[in-house]
């Protein structure tokens, strides 16, 4: 069954490529002004998602058990794209 995109993980997607721009290119963003040091390398770390994994959260496709505070909160994300999808249970 087809679902609405989670607007908590839109939002964190969202967020997560502004703090990379802030943080790699300097590139200042209302959207993440006034974050954390630490919440802004949080965001950043999910801009590096593989591009399924984010067309899936777009999509409204993501596992049902994929939050945004589960997202947000998981220690150390992959950076290997399979190893993501087992760690997400994207199967």
């Amino acid at each position: 069954m087809k679902r609405d995109p989670d607007p908590v993980l839109l939002r964190l997607i969202t967020h997560a490529f502004a703090a990379q721009n802030h943080i790699v290119l300097g590139a200042s963003s209302p959207m993440v002004a006034g974050y954390s040091d630490r919440h802004l390398h949080q965001l950043t770390r999910l801009s590096y998602l593989a591009p399924d994994i984010i067309s899936a959260i777009v999509d409204g496709n993501q596992p049902a058990h994929l939050t945004g505070r589960k997202l947000l909160r998981m220690g150390a994300l992959p950076l290997c794209w399979a190893e993501q999808r087992a760690a997400l249970g994207f199967g």
